[in-house]
């Protein structure tokens, strides 16, 4: 077991320091996410129209003797107001997140990497494979010519808050890759 974790820790920083790693994880970033403009400006004209039969009822009820069923019309129209702006709320949030991640560079995905090889130097065992947990989806184990292949998630929501002040709660962005360790001693 010891050796398993020796080898998948030195192929973990072999992978986060190479070149190739680094540039999958970016080209992954900034083809992460789909455009939604036009999804959003659908909405927006939707919302817009919502507001105003919104005003037209309110006035219509002001003019009628009994306004309870314009007012029930309005209380209608503002409940599905209500719902298309949550909803392009958070197209705006994802929206938030595609060009945050369409502005990180190489030296921003090597500056995270770096920071995770040294919190992993930093650490004991026990806590260092819960920060490679965040890393590292799943390792599968050949028993017969014991190669290891890791697959990796690099999530990169923190890189995302990284890239904007505000950050992008909401909208998770991953990057995937498979590295293959090699020979494990036994």
């Amino acid at each position: 077991r010891d050796a398993v974790d020796r080898a998948v820790l030195g192929q973990l920083r072999r992978e986060l320091t190479a070149d190739r790693f680094v540039r999958a994880v970016l080209r992954q970033l900034h083809r992460s996410a789909p455009d939604h403009s036009a999804a959003s400006t659908a909405l927006r004209r939707k919302i817009d129209g919502i507001e105003k039969q919104i005003q037209r009822a309110l006035a219509l009820a002001a003019d009628l003797e009994n306004p309870k069923p314009a007012l029930r019309r309005v209380d209608t129209l503002e409940i599905e107001r209500e719902t298309l702006a949550a909803e392009l709320a958070d197209l705006d949030t994802a929206a938030a997140a595609q060009a945050a991640a369409a502005s990180i560079t190489e030296p921003d995905v090597r500056a995270v990497l770096d920071q995770l090889l040294r919190q992993i130097d930093a650490e004991e065992m026990a806590t260092v494979k819960d920060l490679i947990a965040e890393t590292i989806e799943r390792i599968t184990l050949d028993p017969v010519d014991l190669t290891c292949k890791i697959h990796y998630r690099v999530a990169v929501d923190r890189w995302v808050t990284m890239a904007s002040p505000r950050g992008c709660r909401g909208y998770p962005i991953t990057a995937r890759w498979q590295g293959v360790v090699r020979h494990i001693a036994r």
